[in-house]
């Protein structure tokens, strides 16, 4: 298998050093291309990525991160699909907290042009993506408009206040030690696939850090989005009884379904605490 480099990944550095363009294209050639993949039809509008780089370093974001898919095929490499995170000036929600744009694009049909708001911590490097639609919006490449690219862009800037105001309700919701024991038992349920190993879902609570040592609902969140994304954690195979430690997510699309899918998890737990 052909692999794409992955020397600046999401799940792994505290970045917030510009990458140039030229970084960017080593890291990740496919960021780089000039023409589309030639299994691509007539409609397709061919989006070179280093253009949506340049119309955001114009409104002021900056690309810090970069990561590209695994790719199977050797015509595939250099159009595969690839994701760039973006931090601007002026966009933090909290003390050491921010909210960055993440943007994926690909050059072979595998994928639209998707942006997506993201809060960043500065404490673990964890970038905890949004799922509510004011901060998700995909672009087709058929009758792609940088203008309204652009305008998505926007409106994920307006709508800082709305999610600074989610994450210090979320700060400010204590939980029990059985809660937070669900809350991990849920996201191993939901996010992991446990039809073939066993482990014990409270492995995701350890915290790593100083700061990390709170019982409230956000340091929970992103304890446990931690533990997921980096694989941190031990399980056994429920055929061999083998026990081994899990794997990293780098894959761009399974970091994204579980970033979202952990923050749902988070907004439903602070839907019951409110209700109980």
């Amino acid at each position: 298998m052909l692999r794409t480099t992955q020397l600046r990944s999401f799940n792994k550095r505290n970045q917030t050093t510009e990458l140039s363009n030229s970084e960017l294209i080593e890291l990740v050639p496919a960021i780089g291309a000039t023409e589309a993949h030639k299994d691509v039809s007539d409609k397709y509008s061919f989006l070179p990525t280093i253009e949506i780089v340049d119309s955001l370093r114009d409104y002021g974001f900056v690309p810090i991160m970069v990561n590209g898919a695994n790719v199977r095929k050797k015509d595939k490499v250099g159009f595969a699909k690839h994701e760039i995170r973006f931090l601007k000036k002026g966009l933090e929600i909290a003390d050491g907290e921010r909210l960055d744009i993440s943007v994926i694009n690909s050059h072979d049909r595998g994928s639209s042009v998707i942006l997506t708001g993201s809060v960043w911590r500065k404490i673990c490097g964890n970038g905890l993506m949004v799922p509510s639609e004011l901060f998700n919006y995909s672009h087709r490449h058929v009758n792609f408009s940088m203008e309204e690219f652009l305008n998505s862009t926007e409106r994920i800037v307006e709508n800082a206040s709305v999610i600074a105001d989610e994450v210090d309700n979320y700060k400010n919701i204590e939980l029990t030690q059985q809660e937070r024991s669900i809350f991990a038992e849920s996201a191993k349920i939901d996010l992991l696939d446990g039809s073939n190993f066993d482990m014990d879902s409270n492995q995701l609570l350890r915290h790593k850090r100083y700061d990390d040592n709170g019982n409230d609902l956000w340091t929970t969140f992103n304890v446990v989005q931690e533990h997921i994304v980096e694989g941190s954690y031990r399980k056994k195979n429920k055929e061999t009884n083998k026990t081994t430690k899990a794997k990293a997510i780098k894959n761009i699309d399974r970091n994204q379904k579980v970033n979202k899918g952990l923050w749902n998890l988070t907004t439903k737990m602070a839907e019951l605490k409110k209700a109980a």
